[in-house]
């Protein structure tokens, strides 16, 4: 089993916006060739006004968004020597807050 937390503290996209987010991941090989894992974020975006010459963009738009996914992978088998595997997944991303 296999835990893995990267925390993102600040990150900016432009001068518009800031988040944060916290991820994490569990992986658990459940058989040879078959593995599950379980993936969960939760994050916050917040907007921040702008203001160019006479110009102003203001938003005002305060977000968290949650995600849930989970992934399935299956070993199955060789092709050119090389290992070939198949993969089933499904996420869940929901959003509270300020309407989009």
């Amino acid at each position: 089993m296999i835990v893995n937390t990267p925390l993102t503290l600040l990150s900016t996209s432009g001068v518009q916006s800031y988040s944060a987010s916290l991820t994490s991941t569990l992986d658990w090989r459940a058989r040879e060739g078959t593995s599950f894992t379980l993936a969960d974020m939760v994050s916050r975006l917040e907007t921040v006004s702008v203001t160019i010459s006479d110009y102003g963009i203001s938003y005002n738009l305060t977000s968290c968004i949650y995600r849930k996914g989970l992934l399935v992978t299956q070993r199955l088998g060789e092709f050119a020597g090389r290992n070939v595997s198949g993969s089933l997944f499904a996420v869940d991303t929901r959003f509270t807050g300020d309407d989009l």
